[in-house]
C-alpha cells in the first residue's frame, strides 16, 4: 500500500516537472532569432520603406525596434527609434552595431555610426523656433550634414574611418534618416564576404551569429546649467508602433569620435527621468541566417 502511494506521488511529480519544463524549453529555443530572407533590393538610405512594419523586435534597454534580413550576399539591419530623447542620445553619444561568431576563436566586426559628439550637450540661445523651442529641423539637418563617416573594425578588406556609403571599400554602408512621423530610422548592410572572409563556405552561413548593439551615454557636463535642464522639449511628434517581441542583454562594444551637432539642450523631466541619457545601454541577440526559399 505504501509503495503504491509512493509510486503515485513520483508519477504525479514527474508529470508536473514535464508540464513546467515544456514551456521553458520553448522559451530557450526562442532566444535564437532568425533573419528574414529578402529577394528584393534594400537601399541603404535611412528610409525603412522596404521593411515590413512594425519591425520584428523591441529592446527595452536601448529603446530600439529592430529587424534582420539577408540575401545570398549581404546581411541587412534596420533600427527605429521613436522616442525623441533616445534620438538625442544616439546622436550625441554615438552607437555601435556589431556582429560576431565563433570559429576556432571568436571573430567580431563592428560599425560605429553615428560616432557621437564626444562631449556634453550645452544650452544655446540660438537655434530656436517661433515658439522658443529648440529647432529640431535644424538639429536633423546639422546631423545629416556632419555625420558622413563611420568607424568599421574586423572586416576582411578594409577598416578604419570610412564614408557611410563606402561603395568603393568594404561595401559596408550605413544611413540614418527620419520618417514623416519623426521616427529615426537606421539601416546597415554588411557583405557576407566581409564578415566571413572572401573564401566563406555554405557551412559558414549556418553559423550562429550574435548581434551586439551599444548606445553610448551622453557625457555629463560639469556645469549644472548645461545638463539638459533649460530649454523645453523640441516640437516634435512622437511616432508609435507595435512590436512582436522583446529581448535584452548586454553588449561590450563602444565607440565615439567628434562630429558636429547643434548646441541645443532639451528638457526631459526630472533627474531620475534624464538618467538613461547619461547611461550606456546595450544588448546581445543570437540569430541564424535565413536560407533561400
Amino acid at each position: 500500500m505504501l509503495n503504491t502511494h509512493i509510486n503515485h506521488i513520483l508519477k504525479y511529480t514527474f508529470l508536473l516537472l514535464l508540464l513546467f519544463a515544456t514551456p521553458l524549453i520553448g522559451f530557450s529555443q526562442s532566444l535564437i532569432s532568425k533573419s528574414k530572407w529578402t529577394s528584393g533590393s534594400i537601399t541603404i538610405d535611412g528610409k525603412a520603406d522596404e521593411w515590413e512594419k512594425p519591425l520584428n523586435f523591441y529592446e527595452s534597454k536601448t529603446k530600439l525596434m529592430f529587424a534582420l534580413a539577408n540575401d545570398s550576399a549581404n546581411i541587412y539591419i534596420c533600427l527605429r527609434s521613436p522616442e525623441e530623447a533616445n534620438q538625442i542620445k544616439i546622436s550625441r553619444g554615438g552607437m555601435v552595431v556589431g556582429l560576431s561568431y565563433k570559429n576556432k576563436d571568436k571573430h567580431a566586426v563592428s560599425v560605429g555610426f553615428p560616432l557621437g559628439s564626444g562631449g556634453p550637450m550645452h544650452h544655446s540661445d540660438g537655434g530656436l523656433d517661433a515658439e522658443g523651442r529648440p529647432d529640431f529641423t535644424m538639429f536633423k539637418n546639422e546631423f545629416l550634414m556632419n555625420n558622413i563617416v563611420m568607424k568599421i573594425a574586423g572586416f576582411a578588406s578594409k577598416n578604419g574611418i570610412v564614408p557611410i556609403q563606402d561603395s568603393l571599400g568594404a561595401g559596408v554602408k550605413a544611413a540614418i534618416y527620419w520618417d514623416i512621423s519623426n521616427i529615426m530610422e537606421y539601416e546597415l548592410v554588411i557583405p557576407l564576404k566581409e564578415l566571413f572572409g572572401p573564401a566563406y563556405t555554405a557551412d559558414d552561413l549556418k553559423r550562429e551569429l550574435t548581434l551586439e548593439l551599444t548606445v553610448n551615454a551622453i557625457e555629463k557636463s560639469k556645469k549644472k546649467d548645461d545638463n539638459l535642464e533649460h530649454a523645453p522639449p523640441p516640437n516634435m511628434a512622437n511616432g508609435s508602433g507595435g512590436v512582436n517581441g522583446s529581448m535584452s542583454g548586454t553588449g561590450q562594444m563602444t565607440g565615439g569620435m567628434a562630429s558636429g551637432m547643434p548646441n541645443v539642450s532639451y528638457n526631459y523631466g526630472n533627474d531620475a527621468e534624464k538618467g538613461p541619457l547619461f547611461e550606456k545601454a546595450s544588448f546581445k541577440q543570437k540569430f541564424l541566417l535565413a536560407g533561400k526559399p
